[in-house]
């Protein structure tokens, strides 16, 4: 992806939130191992991720798209515009990446990183012959063009073309050694042309009006056949049969000539196939070198009012294609249908909620990004869902009653607003809030709960969505559409009403509470464009504390359990960095080495007065642990992830040595201070509104919904107080089905049992299962488990139900739960030791 593309086209490259269901995974650049037929490997570059506050990651698959993980060790959080393999994978291993914030390279598979440069790269072209020549050449933002003979070590200027225009994909000819061709796209002066490597540059597109170049590839039998294929957002596809040295249009049958990506079939110089990606009307294809084009393939997913272009980048090999859209990533094998690739998972916790009584109740409550509110009371050893009364399944900020014990009372934002349970989370009710939806990114509760009933609430934009852009919003910006001011919300009577501070117009993703506040009237808030800011009138007034460097944006922030005598407070950069004040943030010290580190969550030890020791969690670099106060952190080597996302720490800590962490595979737990980790084979929660038709009809939003769902026949959505998250999916129709496709290795189907719930076929992956009989005497029961299959092996599997009711009786689906199991990334090898404390 081009970053002049990306702007003109108005694709959302941002590390800004985007909106909670709208799209979850923008995908922008996808990339095939050059060896994939050995090693299985693709890497995936994503947009602003709403997983946690607007991650970018880097996606690595090793078994064919089947199972993922996040790309360890890559620097910073910033948009990603090229993911390129060296042609000499299979023996270097090596991987460039290049973005807004630098350009890096691995030699080990994506595993480990080394930055080559800190520039703003737009534009890469490694050399045919690397493997001897050791030859790229990168674009970078001011129009220079750079050159490295040694692997990217060293970048050294040549000449780039004279012209006012952005410059940004850069093409280097399969016969460079010999011709020394280079071909560069700009954002309005069309297309350059080199063939002495940058001695001199010839503009080859001429005319007015020149269209954005989007991507240029040359025919593997470039010698031959001397031709170049190019994408042009607004003009379609050109080709070139002279070298590059003109140009024509190739567009018969392109009804969309915003054209954003190609790729040529691995066996193009036989077959002629080749792929062009658009906008709007899907992935074309033609069989003729681009002489004529077939009736575009299109995606089974509703697609997004965010963005004007969604299909965004294309590749293939043999027997593969991999798609990258604003709306997830999808694979076609041997040429079947797309299918969608859920890379965010509804078990990734968001947070980590702890009893303050954990060591006798063993309770921990944790939101999570699909499967709403998940509990466990004896440590972990089972879990359960806990969404009876929840409005929707996709929670964010969530927090527990320092008074838990009596009052059972806990709350989980979701994008209508902030819910509250009262019965240890046995129900939820909506809260009122400020009368409008809006999402709860942010939340504290205050450890005077019990005498002062407050909690803060942090709204980035109401239900969760930006204007039209999908970026931060400014500092000082107005309420969106629902009239919902972004801002620090102060709620006095348990979250029930809230009303805005003077900490308004900025997005507010963290607050942290003193623990002296009763006396102190002091908290902090995180805010993700600007910077931190301090209260110690109880959220009068706000004064704004800039972090070194002048950061824009931050993540998260913590306020030490021995505030009152140490001063400690935590701050993590949106974009890169790990601060540390001892003076209640008069001044502040950026940690040795953690620049690049994008923290996600802070986790003090209750007894940090006596262990100096804090967590963070990483979008990076795994779990990070520091021992001296702040002095360093260092990567705990035994977690086995390195994307985590929420930590928890035991009250009893200093007796107990137990936390849990979550990765992108799921939640773990130690009970020895991190030494050692146990998964937790917790379930996912799938909703059946996850692809309603396309539409929560219930909630009146039209929500963009992963389609892990499929129905045909007549299904209506049915308010269901008592379902999970308040409705489920209901026919009367002999023969309506559902289709629920998942990875995983065991799953249930969940619904209500009754004297009008009739009967159903079930069969997974073809195979049928027989007949699932929901008639019982009265009354009806929900949540109930009514089949169930496991130990599967890991894969992607799809269960069937085809509905077989008698006369005045209806078959309901609620919910799948599944399990992971023995997928690759739950089983890890728990036995590296870490170096003594």
């Amino acid at each position: 992806m081009r970053v002049f593309t990306a702007l003109a086209a108005g694709l959302l490259l941002t590390t800004g939130i985007l909106p909670a269901h709208d799209p979850h995974d923008p995908i922008v650049v996808v990339a095939i191992s050059p060896n994939f037929a050995n090693d299985q490997t693709i890497l995936v570059a994503t947009g602003g991720l709403t997983l946690k506050l607007g991650a970018i990651v880097l996606f690595k698959s090793v078994d064919g798209g089947v199972n993922w993980t996040v790309a360890a060790g890559l620097p910073n959080n910033s948009p990603i515009y090229s993911v390129t393999f060296s042609p000499n994978y299979a023996n270097d291993s090596t991987v460039y990446v290049a973005g807004s914030g630098g350009f890096f390279m691995s030699t080990d598979g994506a595993n480990t990183w080394q930055t080559l440069s800190s520039e703003f790269i737009v534009g890469l072209a490694i050399s045919p012959n690397f493997a001897t020549d050791y030859t790229l050449f990168v674009v970078n933002n001011s129009n220079k063009i750079l050159q490295s003979k040694n692997r990217g070590t060293t970048l050294t200027p040549v000449r780039a073309p004279v012209t006012t225009s952005t410059l940004g994909y850069l093409a280097i000819s399969p016969n460079f050694t010999v011709d020394h061709t280079l071909l560069v796209g700009s954002a309005s002066g069309g297309i350059y042309r080199t063939a002495n490597a940058g001695g001199l540059w010839v503009p080859v597109t001429l005319g007015t009006n020149l269209p954005s170049i989007s991507q240029i590839v040359f025919s593997p039998s470039y010698v031959n056949d001397k031709t170049v294929f190019a994408a042009t957002y607004g003009a379609g596809v050109l080709v070139s049969t002279s070298n590059g040295n003109s140009w024509s249009a190739a567009n018969n049958g392109l009804t969309d000539t915003n054209v954003t990506s190609i790729a040529l079939s691995p066996t193009f110089s036989v077959d002629s196939t080749m792929w062009a990606t658009t906008a709007v009307a899907g992935v074309f294809q033609s069989t003729n070198r681009a002489a004529a084009w077939q009736t575009p393939t299109t995606v089974n997913r509703q697609l997004s009012n965010l963005t004007t272009t969604h299909y965004q980048y294309i590749t293939a090999t043999t027997g593969i294609q991999v798609l990258g859209m604003f709306e997830g990533l999808w694979i076609s094998t041997k040429g079947a249908p797309w299918q969608y690739i859920d890379t965010c998972p509804t078990r990734f916790v968001r947070y980590i909620n702890m009893s303050p009584n954990f060591p006798n109740d063993q309770t921990v409550f944790v939101s999570t990004y699909g499967s709403g509110n998940v509990w466990t009371t004896d440590g972990g050893a089972t879990w359960t869902f806990q969404n009876n009364g929840m409005q929707a399944p996709y929670s964010d900020g969530s927090g527990i009653s320092p008074n838990y014990t009596n009052d059972g009372t806990a709350w989980s934002g979701i994008h209508l607003g902030l819910q509250r349970t009262k019965d240890y989370g046995a129900t939820w009710q909506m809260m009122t809030g400020p009368g409008l939806a809006a999402y709860p990114r942010g939340f504290a509760v205050s450890p005077n709960y019990i005498n002062d009933q407050t909690v803060y609430i942090g709204i980035t934009s109401a239900a969760g969505h930006s204007k039209n852009t999908g970026e931060p919003e400014p500092a000082g910006a107005s309420p969106d559409s629902s009239g919902v001011a972004a801002g620090l919300w102060v709620s006095k009577n348990g979250g029930m009403n809230w009303t805005l501070s003077s900490l308004s117009g900025h997005g507010i993703t963290s607050i942290a509470f003193s623990p002296n506040f009763a006396n102190d009237r002091t908290a902090y808030a995180a805010a993700q464009t600007g910077t931190l800011y301090v209260t110690t009138n109880a959220a009068l007034t706000w004064t704004s504390l800039p972090l070194p460097g002048n950061p824009n944006g931050v993540a998260s922030v913590a306020v030490s359990p021995n505030f009152v005598n140490d001063h400690t407070v935590l701050a993590a950069a949106l974009h890169g960095g790990l601060y540390i004040t001892s003076n209640a943030g008069v001044s502040w010290e950026m940690i040795p080495s953690t620049r690049p580190i994008r923290g996600f969550i802070f986790a003090f030890s209750p007894n940090y007065a006596n262990d100096q020791t804090f967590f963070v969690g990483t979008l990076q670099g795994g779990l990070m642990e520091s021992t001296n106060a702040g002095a360093s952190v260092v990567n705990i080597p035994t977690f086995p992830d390195v994307f985590v996302s929420a930590v928890g720490i035991s009250p009893g800590f200093a007796t107990d040595q137990t936390l849990f962490a979550a990765g992108y595979h799921g939640l773990f737990k130690s009970t020895d201070g991190g030494n050692t980790w146990l998964y937790m084979n917790n379930p996912a929660r799938m909703e059946e509104s996850r692809n309603a038709q396309g539409t929560l009809q219930l909630s009146g939003d039209n929500l963009q919904e992963p389609p892990t769902f499929v129905y045909a026949g007549q299904w209506q959505p049915v308010s269901a107080p008592a379902a999970s998250t308040s409705a489920l999916m209901s026919t009367g129709q002999n023969e309506s089905t559902a289709v629920f496709s998942f990875l995983g290795t065991g799953v249930e189907w969940v619904s209500v049992t009754g004297l009008d719930q009739g009967s159903a076929l079930v069969s997974i992956d073809g195979v049928s299962q027989g007949s699932v009989n929901m008639t019982t005497p009265p009354p009806d029961q929900y949540l109930q488990v009514v089949w169930s299959m496991q130990n599967l092996p890991c894969g992607n599997h799809t269960v069937s139900i085809t509905a077989t009711p008698a006369v005045l009786q209806s078959v309901s689906l609620d919910a799948f739960d599944v399990w992971l199991g023995n997928c690759p990334y739950t089983t890890f090898n728990f036995e590296r030791v870490r170096s003594p404390k």
